[in-house]
């Protein structure tokens, strides 16, 4: 049972990554803060919405 474990987590790091990079490509991050898109405190609005 776990290398099915450690097969779904490797899955999850790879999708995670595709989504990251994303990001970054699209420089997401500096659209959301030329939008105005964000909060006072707590997680950064970029990292709630990548994840």
């Amino acid at each position: 049972m776990t290398s099915i474990l450690s097969e779904n987590t490797a899955a999850e790091n790879k999708s995670a990554n595709y989504v990251a990079n994303f990001f970054k490509e699209h420089k997401i991050g500096q659209a959301l803060k030329q939008s105005n898109f964000f909060k006072q405190k707590g997680f950064p609005c970029k990292d709630l919405l990548q994840f």
